[in-house]
């Protein structure tokens, strides 16, 4: 086999998690983020050398919009603002910054399934009296049959629509205990015991105390938010500084200069050769041309007429 010291070892995310490779004593792992890794994700990738602290090292790859992304999610938090330039910053508290805004990630991602099992709890519920419901009705789905209205919608609660409209505006943001309010109110019609009403109700009280310690930090991520759109729209600008500035390259493009062979003989008739003209109407783009006599002609491969926009002489 390969021996270890000329040995090259890819991990990726997904299995990374129990991979266990033996490497030499001091081997160097290189580690990048993600803009959606955890702080277990990053663990887990660090680990993979089980000699570090004690031979092995691991070194940390950030690409700049990683690195961006994590000094606008730690600004809320920070006494002071970051403003020296990441490479002149001392290393401890880059990785700092890079253990916090993993742990967010992490908060993120466990207050994204617990809002997820909040939901599927409350849709339990009521898909447990609509199975009832279709049990109950189960001959009006035969061949012969004809099912009922209540039998339909009995049924629709197990599907779940995909909805490809286009809004002609951007959604306003809701709270989640609106979204979950919203979704009980849609299936009241299969939320008819009391238990029922107890469960989906202690969902939705719980919803609107955490929507409320949560109040804060959807502040904070609205301001987030509008910040990202302004630099959104100064880039925007910078592309049509860019496209300016491009049209005005073109202004003074130089194209079909090059110059137009045409034949000494004819200057016998210096009044029809079509490669001169009068210098009198020689004149650069809005100006005026300068009186000069009609004996005197202009070569169009000096200055052709024909170009426009703002020129360059020769």
């Amino acid at each position: 086999g390969i021996p270890k010291t000329k040995r090259f070892a890819f991990y990726d995310q997904v299995h990374t998690t129990g991979m266990d490779i033996e490497h030499t004593p001091n081997a160097m792992a290189i580690q990048t983020l993600g803009k959606d890794m955890t702080f277990r994700d990053f663990s887990q990738g660090a680990y993979r050398m089980r000699g570090i602290g004690q031979g092995q090292t691991v070194q940390l790859l950030v690409i700049p919009e990683v690195y961006d992304l994590m000094m606008r999610s730690l600004a809320p938090v920070r006494k002071n603002p970051v403003t020296d330039d990441h490479a002149k910053r001392p290393v401890a508290d880059v990785l700092i910054d890079v253990t916090a805004w993993l742990l967010l990630n992490s908060i993120r991602s466990e207050h994204t399934q617990h809002n997820q099992l909040a939901l599927q709890s409350c849709a339990n519920v009521w898909r447990k009296h609509a199975y009832e419901t279709l049990r109950e009705r189960l001959p009006e789905f035969r061949v012969e049959g004809t099912p009922s209205e209540a039998a339909v919608r009995a049924l629709k609660v197990f599907q779940e629509p995909v909805d490809f409209a286009v809004r002609g505006t951007v959604p306003q943001p809701m709270m989640f205990s609106e979204c979950i309010a919203s979704f009980v109110e849609r299936h009241e019609e299969f939320i008819t015991t009391d238990g029922a009403k107890t469960i989906v109700h202690g969902l939705v009280d719980r919803a609107r105390s955490e929507d409320e310690l949560n109040k804060p930090v959807i502040d904070v991520q609205m301001v987030q938010e509008q910040e990202e759109e302004r630099e959104q729209e100064s880039e925007k600008e910078k592309e049509q500084e860019i496209e300016m500035e491009k049209f005005v390259d073109l202004a003074y493009s130089r194209d079909d200069e090059l110059a137009v062979p045409w034949a000494i003989s004819s200057l016998k008739d210096f009044v029809r050769s079509s490669q001169f003209y009068k210098l009198s109407d020689f004149h650069l783009y809005k100006r005026r041309p300068l009186e000069f006599p009609d004996s005197l002609m202009l070569s169009r491969n000096f200055f052709n007429p024909k170009w426009a926009g703002h020129r360059r002489i020769k």
